[in-house]
C-alpha cells in the first residue's frame, strides 16, 4: 500500500492538481431537486448552512490527500461528506478521482485495538498542523475540532429511524442546577411545618427522594452533554473506525 500510495503522489504531481478545481467541483446534479448538501444536511440533522460548510471542508479535505505523501484523517464532519460523496458513485469515481485527482481514493477503515487509535489520533493531529500549513489559516473549530473532541464520542454514533424513535437533546449541568433549585424550596416548606406532625417516614421519602433525583440528573448530565456544530452520523477515524489517504 505504502508502494501504491507513492505511485500515486506521482500521478498527483504530473497531473499539476489545482485547489480551483477541486473547490469548484460539484457533487451530483446541479440542478436536483434534492441536492448533495441538502441530503448532507438531512442525514445528519445539520443546518443547510453548516452542511454547505462541511461540503466546502470536504473539498479542502481532498486537495490535502493530493498534496500529501502521507494519510491523513478527516475530523467526524468532514467524514460524513465522504460517506456520502461515496454513494454517488459516478461523481467519485469517473469525475472526481479519475477526472480530477488522477488517482483513486480509498476509504480505509481501522483494523481496531490501541494501536490502530494512536495511529489515526496522530494522524488527525499531522491533518490539522498540514491544514494550517497549506490553507495559510486554522481549521474552523466547529468542524475540525480538537484531537479529543474528535475521538471522544466516535463509538457513540448510531443510525436510527426517527418513524420509531424520539430523538431528544441530552440536557447539560443547567438542569442539574435548576432541580437542585426546585428541592431546595420544597425542603423549606417541609421545614416549616411542625416537625412533630410528621412521621419518620414522610422524613425518609424526603432524603431518599431529593438524592435520587441528583444521582439521576448527574448521571445524564455526565453521559450527555451538548451536540457540537457538527452534529452526529457514524464516526470515522476514531476508536471503532477510521479514513486514510490514498491508495491503488
Amino acid at each position: 500500500m505504502i508502494f501504491l500510495c507513492l505511485v500515486t503522489k506521482v500521478t498527483c504531481m504530473r497531473k499539476n492538481i489545482s485547489f480551483e478545481n477541486i473547490h469548484n467541483f460539484q457533487i451530483g446534479h446541479t440542478d436536483a431537486t434534492f441536492n448533495f448538501e441538502q441530503r448532507l444536511a438531512r442525514e445528519n440533522g445539520w443546518a443547510l448552512h453548516f452542511a454547505e460548510r462541511v461540503t466546502n471542508e470536504y473539498r479542502r479535505f481532498v486537495y490535502l490527500v493530493s498534496l500529501s505523501n502521507n494519510e491523513v484523517t478527516p475530523s467526524d464532519e468532514v467524514d460524513q461528506a465522504w460517506h456520502l460523496h461515496l454513494t454517488y458513485t459516478r461523481s467519485y469515481w469517473h469525475d472526481l478521482c479519475k477526472n480530477i485527482l488522477g488517482f483513486e481514493l480509498h476509504h480505509n477503515p481501522t483494523q481496531g485495538g490501541q494501536s490502530e487509535q494512536r495511529k489515526y489520533k496522530q494522524q488527525y493531529v499531522d491533518t490539522l498542523a498540514f491544514y494550517e500549513q497549506v490553507f495559510n489559516e486554522t481549521p474552523p473549530e466547529d468542524i475540525w475540532p480538537s484531537v479529543d473532541k474528535r475521538f471522544a464520542s466516535a463509538q457513540q454514533f448510531i443510525r436510527i429511524n426517527k418513524n420509531d424513535k424520539w430523538i431528544l437533546n441530552k440536557p447539560g449541568m443547567w438542569l442539574e442546577k435548576a432541580l437542585m433549585f426546585l428541592v431546595a424550596p420544597f425542603y423549606l416548606v417541609a421545614c416549616t411545618e411542625d416537625f412533630s406532625e410528621k412521621g419518620f417516614i414522610f422524613w425518609i421519602a424526603i432524603l431518599v427522594g431529593a438524592y435520587l433525583v441528583y444521582k439521576l440528573v448527574a448521571w445524564i448530565t455526565r453521559n450527555g452533554g451538548k451536540n457540537s456544530g457538527g452534529g452526529g452520523g457514524t464516526g470515522c477515524g476514531g476508536c471503532s473506525s477510521g479514513c486514510g489517504g490514498c491508495g491503488g
